[in-house]
């Protein structure tokens, strides 16, 4: 008895242009595991000594959740007012977090307990940072001062005073270099040794987020919808971009800081080459972002949002190239491997069965109406119409498609519905999905009224898009018409083809019930 032959999947070329490496190493996520809060997520951080943790500011809770099993672990401290930032140092065992209470706590991160809190400002602290070596802290806000703390007495040290505005981020680029930046527009780099600021940055628009690489040259400055790069030792900004449409909230240096990353109330999150000073890649989201943190391996990716979502990303896994050679278990007086030569020796290979997918499984199994709701649900319809097209192609080939989408379950008609909506217009389908939504048109356009509620939505909705494409491919034809028109007195030949589409509308004209 011979084998089944496969549906052939018809090979349509292939629209847009074709991803770069870059684009197709930022697209290289696993499904993302995303935790819903009550609030909006105004900060994250990433800790990676031993294991994956992440800790989010949302509302009055911090919880944090171990990325590598995708759970909830506990929330950090109680808190009475709303926690705007956070910082995990960067021995993974504290973490500070600031509120809008004016001031900030330190908490350890194995039993969650207060260690230290720190009173003195007179505003809502928006940035808590740790220095390099963990000993210190700086803080940043509202009440347009930087304070630089002592983390084993809780006591400040020093307090920088110069900003006109709300201070609304920082870093702390080593045990005595301070860098903030305010909505006065500018970015101040602090030494504690002196005192008064040590360099001062013009930015041209309320600063909403800075960092630094890893050297200490290159400094990065968001504000408004610009992100702008400074060279920090000639005091001279390298490249002002504005690749984002509304304003920038959040940028960092990733890929062991050869490239940096800029978050923003447009969805979008953009990756940066420093060498081209360019977009190399986009990563979009379902909501505004406010805040992302990103190992420096990119393995990890956390966005907060304004809804409330915090969305995590890890890499999927490098596929192994080469295979581990067999051992034998042969082995000589040294005990090296030693694979035995064996002359003349022929292998027989047994037959391998044909594997076949589920929709030709069904094609075989004469399951026709099973087989539409496979094709045309998602995942497969959303992500491969194309297989859709070619199994309604042989349904028509044998005659059975009435038969296929005759009394359906409401859940397979609602899909084919939907599927058909929104591909019909699509030029290298239109011709076969006529032909589908004419026979789905005759058969149900009659019972219309006892449609299912969902159901006799979608087929309004596929009436309004058939109306549509009636019209532009009506107008088409008039166009082509007056063309022969203008171009028949002409000396020059011109040959208008309307080929199958042209003649689509009226083909249309008759489903139009």
């Amino acid at each position: 008895m011979g084998e089944f032959k496969s549906t052939e999947i018809i090979q349509y070329a292939k629209t847009g242009e074709e991803l770069s490496e870059e684009e197709m190493y930022w697209q290289s996520w696993m499904p993302p595991v995303e935790f819903q809060e009550s609030g909006s997520v105004t900060d994250v951080d990433l800790s990676s000594v031993d294991g994956i943790y992440c800790a989010a500011a949302c509302s009055t809770k911090v919880p944090l959740f171990d990325l590598l099993s995708g759970s909830r672990l506990r929330e950090v401290g109680k808190f009475n007012y709303n926690a705007l930032c956070l910082s995990i140092r960067g021995d993974g065992k504290m973490i500070a977090i600031g509120d809008e209470s004016s001031r900030f706590r330190v908490f350890s991160m194995s039993t969650m307990s207060e260690q230290r809190h720190f009173n003195g400002h007179q505003g809502s602290v928006r940035a808590c940072k740790f220095t390099t070596q963990g000993y210190h802290l700086a803080s940043f806000s509202d009440d347009f001062t930087v304070r630089y703390w002592d983390l084993a007495t809780a006591s400040e040290l020093r307090s920088f005073q110069g900003h006109q505005d709300s201070v609304r981020c920082g870093l702390c680029i080593s045990a005595n270099m301070i860098v903030s930046g305010s909505y006065d527009h500018t970015v101040r780099i602090w030494d504690e040794r002196q005192s008064t600021y040590a360099m001062l940055l013009e930015h041209g628009y309320p600063v909403e987020s800075v960092a630094m690489n890893d050297a200490g040259k290159l400094l990065i400055v968001a504000g408004g919808t610009v992100v702008s790069v400074w060279d920090v030792e000639g005091g001279r900004k390298v490249a002002q971009l504005s690749r984002h449409h509304k304003t920038v909230t959040h940028v960092q240096f990733c890929s062991a800081n050869s490239r940096f990353m800029s978050a923003s109330l447009d969805h979008h999150i953009k990756v940066y080459d420093l060498q081209s000073m360019d977009a190399a890649a986009d990563m979009k989201f379902s909501g505004p972002i406010l805040s992302f943190s990103i190992l420096m391996d990119d393995s990890f990716l956390a966005v907060g949002m304004a809804s409330g979502l915090l969305s995590v990303r890890q890499r999927k896994p490098a596929r192994e190239d080469s295979m581990q050679p067999t051992d034998t278990g042969l082995q000589d007086d040294f005990g090296r491997t030693v694979v035995e030569k064996v002359e003349d020796t022929y292998v027989v290979k047994s037959a391998r069965r044909a594997f076949l997918p589920k929709h030709d499984k069904l094609l075989k199994a004469f399951k026709y109406r099973k087989l539409v709701g496979v094709v045309t649900m998602p995942p497969a319809g959303r992500t491969h119409p194309e297989i859709a097209v070619s199994i309604f192609r042989e349904l028509i080939r044998r005659d059975v498609l009435e038969k296929a989408v005759t009394d359906l379950e409401e859940r397979s008609l609602v899909g084919l519905l939907t599927f058909l909506t929104k591909n019909i217009r699509e030029p290298r389908f239109i011709n076969t999905l006529l032909d589908v939504a004419s026979v789905l048109i005759d058969i149900y356009c009659p019972k219309a009224l006892c449609m299912p509620k969902r159901a006799k939505e979608k087929f309004e909705k596929l009436c309004t898009v058939l109306a549509t494409e009636v019209d532009d491919l009506t107008e088409a034809a008039g166009v082509c018409g007056f063309l022969h028109s203008v171009l028949a007195t002409s000396d020059d030949s011109f040959v208008c083809d309307s080929g199958n589409n042209l003649s689509a509308p009226y083909r249309i004209l008759s489903l139009d019930n």
